[in-house]
């Protein structure tokens, strides 16, 4: 969603089935994120989901960041991605 190239592209279903379950590889998480937006995606790729970040702290961190994704605090918008996209997405579903 982020960068607009799916996850494990060009790669068969049995590919990413030994890199996920077999091997637990997770996917990149993209450069010029925001840190908090970066450590809770991190934590959304945890192999366990006991160790995955509850919806609140997802949605805490998304609202906490959107004036570090909006520009309004310099320009922290990134250079590889359209985050204000991104976010107004976010915001409408």
């Amino acid at each position: 969603m982020l960068t607009g190239v799916q996850p494990w592209c060009g790669r068969s279903v049995e590919e990413i089935y030994d890199l996920v379950v077999k091997k637990h590889k997770k996917p990149t998480i993209p450069e010029g994120l925001p840190p908090p937006v970066e450590n809770i995606l991190h934590g959304c790729f945890e192999y366990d989901f006991k160790h995955r970040p509850l919806m609140t702290d997802i949605l805490y961190v998304f609202r906490s960041s959107r004036n570090a994704v909006h520009g309004d605090d310099g320009d922290r918008t990134g250079e590889h991605y359209d985050f204000k996209r991104i976010i107004k997405w976010y915001w409408l579903h």
